[in-house]
């Protein structure tokens, strides 16, 4: 194994996500691809959340999730790098593990109900679905404590 990318939204599932793929790579020697897609905001909505910050709210998050992960590799001695397309997160995803080549796709998951999922969409669902590259779902802490 060469390339981990790893997917991350700041989330349980994406801390989790961040914590497993960055030990993987460390145990196996691959490299890490961090990952954290912004979704566009609608246009409607684009430009009152501009003036009200929000947006730059959604960046903050961004940056914190993205930075967490590069500190968790180098603690870790990974070599690792980061990207923050702005898509559809699936669909960035599945882009990215291949143009990066990636030996395995390693993301969270928010743990929502059939209901919310059906109205939300499932991004680790949807990668599962139809990538064509191994995929590891992390769960995060606090869902793994509830099922214990």
């Amino acid at each position: 194994m060469r390339r981990i990318l790893i997917a991350t939204d700041g989330s349980d599932g994406g801390r989790e996500a961040v914590e497993t793929g960055t030990e993987l790579a460390h145990d196996v020697g691959a490299e890490a691809t961090i990952v954290f897609v912004r979704r566009p905001l609608p246009k409607v909505v684009g430009e009152a959340c501009s003036q009200v910050g929000l947006y730059a709210g959604f960046v903050r998050e961004a940056r914190a999730a993205v930075a967490h992960a590069l500190q968790q590799a180098s603690r870790l001695g990974v070599t690792a790098e980061a990207e923050t397309p702005m898509g559809d997160p699936a669909a960035e995803i599945l882009r990215l593990a291949s143009s990066k080549d990636a030996d395995l796709i390693v993301l969270g998951s928010r743990q929502h109900g059939p209901t919310t999922a059906m109205f939300l969409g499932s991004v680790s669902r949807e990668v599962v679905c139809r990538a064509d590259r191994p995929v590891l779902i992390g769960h995060g802490a606090a869902q793994n404590s509830r099922a214990a």
